[in-house]
């Protein structure tokens, strides 16, 4: 009786310190929810258990763990909008680095679970040494591998196993909080951890992949160079630049982002409109790694491609331009580990990477974060003194979370005003400050390179949208949302959408000549970086035609979903017609990031 107590009591306690203290909505789990989340809790249980040499420490790790993983998806989703993900876990180091942006605050039904944990741990001690809990098993050698067993076991069955269909659970990658508090935190982030276990594409053969992707370079050495002239690429992924009013009506943002909505009746602008990304509220290594390869997070899910795979020998934009004699530097003020920036970009072919401590001139907005505009000084310096073809990657920092109006007026920045019934969401107020002086920023920048003769593309895009107020969110899209439209992929994807355009100083040469009264552009990562090298009129790659092909199909792909070029939003779940261009393009990728043989 005491060894079933001591087994089963425990991973119901870490389950309800998980839950009670973070989820709003516990109580509307199914109760098939609830005995899959508690399954995992005993497994989790059962390994502390086993891996301990003392009863009440496998007991206490159980414990905190409930309790130290409700907290964290209750930080994240606040901070991100999105549920804590096996990959959090791999970017700790990352996350810690901006953590002084955020107010980490727990509320007081957390705190009532953190005494109720530590109540529990002082408990399970205090049975431990009144020789109250018994020994699952004698001797340190059978534990250790029953341990090992029982957590090889576990891998082998999340990486076989469709979780999916076993839990009966579809994803909805545009509600996924709601998902998390529905079903419970745990049981989602098992399903995530199952994405992670990336198999080799149905039907893959190496020699077919290799032999596409030489008939690919074969169609494009045929081409024609149609302007020889080397311009400078310049490409700035822009902090969380967004505009909120995709999510419902929003009249101040025409007041703060101005100068980037005139960019679409610009003479040089090329290309302008929305780019569909696959992360929200963080993750910002995703959306480069589209860009820079042509790759798509839809093939690995849930991952974070940096810090997970490795990058050497696979194609990637900067090693491609060094190749057509380009000199290629990346941009970043911050520090140059986050991501494993500094080892990716070298493997990508980067020459050069200027981290924060090459911004001599930069001047902080709020925490410590480089402005915009001396980001741009800095690039514009850097632009100067390199005379060769130049190819700048650069990621600005000014408009990271948290958006702490205190931390503005503190700083003496300017707040600007928002919509009336919107002032009270003060980390909204803050994000749209933060606008006000990207805008401003990128005013200067454009107005700089007009000025030189020298030819310029200016990739100009958001890597995803901030994560704000819940409440704030939720009124834009009511606002925003037919009165009775079920959730669709089209609706869910107005959180992916941000703001792009390509422009170019040199019309004359470039021919930006984009017709106002065009619909708005739309692409995604994995084009845009192609779409600038077209838009360069450079020499393209035989991966490069099959992107400008495969767009032609489906114009827009993201994690999230995709758009056909029947005008409709489709789930990955559903690839109707599409699923022979889907496939083709898993195997090429496959092929360029998996078959290093």
């Amino acid at each position: 009786m005491l060894i079933a107590a001591s087994i089963l009591l425990p991973p119901l306690f870490a389950l309800i310190l998980c839950e009670a203290g973070f989820n709003p909505n516990m109580i509307r789990i199914s109760p098939a929810d609830l005995g899959g989340n508690y399954l995992i809790w005993l497994v989790i249980g059962l390994f502390f258990r086993l891996l301990t040499p003392f009863p009440a420490a496998g007991i206490a790790l159980t414990l905190i763990l409930g309790f130290a993983f409700g907290c964290g998806n209750h930080f994240i989703i606040l901070f991100r909008r999105t549920p804590v993900t096996p990959a959090d876990l791999l970017s700790l180091g990352t996350a810690a680095a901006v953590a002084g942006s955020y107010d980490i605050t727990l509320p007081p039904r957390c705190i009532a679970t953190l005494a109720g944990t530590i109540l529990l741990t002082a408990g399970s001690i205090f049975l431990n040494v009144k020789g109250l809990l018994p020994v699952l098993v004698p001797g340190i050698l059978p534990r250790l591998v029953l341990a090992a067993l029982l957590l090889g076991a576990v891998i082998l069955l999340i990486r076989e196993l469709d979780l999916r269909r076993l839990t009966g659970i579809t994803p909805k990658p545009y509600r996924v909080v709601a998902m998390s508090y529905e079903h419970g935190a745990i049981l989602m982030f098992l399903l995530e951890l199952g994405k992670l276990f990336i198999k080799k594409p149905d039907g893959y053969r190496r020699f077919k992949a290799k032999v596409k992707l030489r008939h690919l370079r074969e169609d494009a050495a045929e081409q024609e160079n149609e302007n020889p002239q080397k311009p400078v690429l310049l490409t700035v992924m822009n902090e969380s630049f967004s505009d909120m009013s995709v999510l419902g009506p929003f009249d101040s943002v025409r007041k703060h982002i101005p100068f980037y909505r005139s960019m679409e009746k610009d003479p040089g602008t090329i290309l302008y409109g929305w780019d569909f990304v696959s992360t929200r509220g963080g993750g910002t290594a995703r959306t480069e790694f589209e860009y820079l390869t042509g790759n798509s997070m839809v093939f690995v899910p849930g991952s974070i491609p940096y810090i997970q795979y490795d990058f050497r020998d696979h194609p990637a934009m900067p090693a491609e331009l060094a190749l057509k004699g380009y000199r290629t530097i990346a941009m970043h003020p911050e520090n140059r580990r986050n991501w494993h920036r500094d080892k990716v970009y070298a493997a990508m072919g980067f020459e050069e990477f200027i981290d924060r401590s090459g911004f001599p001139e930069a001047r902080p907005m709020v925490f410590g974060h480089t402005d915009d505009r001396s980001d741009y000084e800095e690039v514009l310096r850097v632009l100067d003194k390199n005379e060769d073809p130049l190819f700048i990657f650069n990621v600005t920092m000014q408009n990271h979370g948290g958006y702490a109006l205190d931390a503005f007026r503190e700083a003496g920045k300017e707040i600007v005003p928002v919509d009336p019934e919107f002032e009270d969401f003060t980390d909204a107020v803050a994000f749209e400050s933060l606008m006000k002086a990207s805008d401003d920023a990128l005013r200067f920048l454009v107005g700089e390179l007009r000025e030189r003769e020298r030819p310029v593309i200016l990739t100009f895009f958001g890597d995803h949208q901030p994560a704000l107020d819940g409440d704030f969110e939720n009124i834009l899209e009511r606002r925003g949302k037919i009165a009775g439209e079920p959730d669709t992929p089209a609706l869910g994807e107005k959180y992916f959408k941000v703001p792009f355009f390509i422009w170019t100083n040199r019309p004359d040469l470039y021919g930006g000549k984009r017709d106002e009264h065009e619909p708005a552009d739309l692409t995604s990562p994995n084009y845009l970086g192609t779409e600038t090298l077209a838009a360069a009129g450079l020499p393209l790659s035989g991966m490069d035609l099959f992107l400008l092909h495969l767009k032609e199909r489906i114009p827009v792909m993201n994690e999230t979903g995709f758009l056909g070029d029947d005008g409709e939003w489709h789930t990955w779940d559903e690839p109707g017609d599409y699923a022979a261009d889907i496939a083709e393009y898993r195997r090429i990728q496959w092929y360029r990031m998996f078959d290093k043989k």
